[in-house]
């Protein structure tokens, strides 16, 4: 059995992180629960075609189309954090952080190669 739980964004990614339970029960002779053991999981949903003219309405329904684990009835509570997800990309696209940290990676990787 699986038990939805808590769905969010990535703290970094562009995605949305699925939380949930798998319950297995093992039942006796007589139907009764015997032994039942509790798992938590997360399933993370990458959200790569999302930008600043995304759709949010169509991607939220197509992400619970696709996720299995995500209730139709959480569409809205989807588009919600797909807005938060896209306010992001555009805050970090205008500030350019996101950008001048990949530079600096890029060129201190550059620089180790040519070390070497």
């Amino acid at each position: 059995k699986v038990i939805p739980g808590l769905i969010d964004v990535h703290p970094t990614d562009s995605a949305i992180i699925v939380n949930y339970t798998v319950q297995a029960t093992i039942l006796g002779d007589n139907g009764q629960p015997v032994v039942g053991d509790k798992k938590a999981a997360q399933k993370i949903v990458r959200v790569k075609s999302l930008n600043q003219n995304s759709d949010l309405a169509t991607l939220a329904q197509e992400v619970v189309s696709k996720c299995k684990l995500i209730h139709p009835s959480k569409t809205k509570s989807i588009e919600q954090l797909l807005y938060y997800l896209q306010q992001r990309l555009i805050n970090s696209g205008q500030n350019g952080s996101e950008n001048i940290i990949r530079k600096k990676l890029d060129d201190a990787r550059r620089h180790t190669d040519e070390a070497q």
